[in-house]
């Protein structure tokens, strides 16, 4: 009878024993599960961070590539001008004047030209670097 009640004693310490582990290791099930828990939400505000970074940068090199565009339709617009102006018989002064007045309206004329000239390389060239440093944040947007 008594190797029943030390058997008996045997059992119920192993059944403690088994009980505290069972119990530690469903903390620590517990403890992974909210780690898992945790760790896919923080892959899914990353992913839509990322998601929402991309449409930023999509928005900005359309933008971009729109300046880019308008501008040179501009250029384009002040090329074709000048073109016809240079094309034009603007420059020559009435022949029919006196030589006095087609000198003065000869000279009037080609420092109003150059003027204009001045005025339209640099407009050009200032666009040109706008154009140039555009073209270079798009580049890098790409990258």
């Amino acid at each position: 009878m008594e190797e029943v009640r030390l058997e008996n004693l045997r059992h119920l310490r192993l059944v403690d024993k088994l009980k505290e582990e069972t119990a530690t290791l469903k903390v620590t099930c517990e403890r992974y599960e909210t780690m898992s828990t945790l760790s896919e939400e923080s892959l899914i505000s990353q992913q839509q961070r990322h998601e929402m970074e991309a449409l930023s940068w999509e928005k900005r090199e359309a933008d971009l590539e729109d300046t880019i565009q308008q501008l040179q339709r501009a250029q384009e617009r002040m090329l074709q001008s000048a073109n016809e102006l240079a094309s034009s018989g603007h420059l020559v002064p009435d022949p029919s004047a006196p030589v006095a007045s087609q000198l003065e309206q000869a000279v009037s004329r080609l420092k109003q030209q150059a003027l204009r000239c001045a005025t339209l390389s640099d407009q050009c060239a200032q666009w040109k670097k706008e154009k140039d440093a555009l073209e270079q944040r798009k580049g890098e947007l790409e990258q």
